[in-house]
């Protein structure tokens, strides 16, 4: 039942806030349902709004209506690992058991650019274009209650 509440917020970026990966909270099925509340231009700006709006609105797991299982504001856009903890994080034992699993969830797709039609690797000067086109472009997103 869609009653317009919000049940989760989130800080995010580019198309973020309507594919699935890599979030422990389920998109609702409607796109519709998700409303961009506001655009920043800093990440440092969206993130203080993220916890505030967290903080207002009140997690379940506290009291509140939203899903979040944090309380905002640990954004790692940008992070860049050293190669110490690259180096740690190869060498972390994967089990026979994880690497069927993985094998299994990566049969099947379809790669990004299967099917189309010139579609070309961008070289290093526009892939710098396209990065100074994002910078500064971080928007803020909710969904609504399904």
């Amino acid at each position: 039942m869609n009653d317009n509440t919000p049940y989760y917020i989130g800080k995010g970026q580019g198309n973020r806030a309507f594919v699935q990966s890599g979030h422990k909270c389920p998109k609702p099925n409607d796109k519709a349902d998700i409303i961009i509340l506001k655009y920043f231009d800093e990440e440092n700006s969206a993130l203080k709004h993220e916890k505030y709006l967290i903080h207002v609105l009140g997690r379940k797991s506290e009291g509140g209506i939203l899903e979040n299982k944090t309380c905002g504001g640990q954004g790692m856009s940008g992070h860049i690992f050293t190669p110490e903890h690259r180096r740690k994080l190869s060498e972390r034992p994967v089990s026979e058991e994880t690497r069927r699993k993985m094998s299994e969830a990566a049969k099947g797709r379809i790669p990004w650019n299967k099917g189309k039609k010139g579609v070309q690797i961008p070289n290093e000067t526009t892939r710098e274009k396209m990065r100074l086109a994002k910078l500064g472009k971080i928007r803020g997103h909710y969904r609504k209650r399904q």
